[in-house]
């Protein structure tokens, strides 16, 4: 194998990517960049926290590593779920009290979406 095919070998794990120098790249379907295209960003950002397609992080969290408030990302996560990109679940512990909610990545388009081109 020549230096080149080495930098150029990805390693696919969970919905990320990692090149051969460790560098993690995010996976985004192609119909969420086509249908969802002020948002995709955010789903980039959830498939690298992600562990197997489900993220679970508080929303204040989320917010201070993508370095945008928490006001705007449950708008783009609301888009985001109405296109049926991800779904949210609430949670709460045995005691009834709130939990971060869990958000599931949904790579396959949801029935009916058509891809562009």
């Amino acid at each position: 194998m020549t230096e080149q095919d080495q930098r150029e070998e990805m390693v696919v794990e969970l919905g990320r990517t990692t090149d051969r120098s460790g560098v993690r790249l995010a996976t985004i379907p192609e119909w969420v960049l086509q249908k969802c295209r002020s948002e995709a960003w955010l789903y980039g950002h959830m498939s690298l926290l992600a562990k197997g397609d489900e993220v679970n992080i508080p929303l204040t969290q989320l917010a201070a590593l993508t370095g945008v408030s928490t006001r705007t990302l449950q708008k783009n996560i609301g888009t985001l779920r109405e296109a049926g990109a991800i779904s949210v679940e609430p949670r709460h512990d045995d005691n009834g009290n709130r939990l971060p909610n869990r958000y599931v990545l949904n790579s396959t388009p949801p029935t009916g979406v058509k891809l562009d081109g």
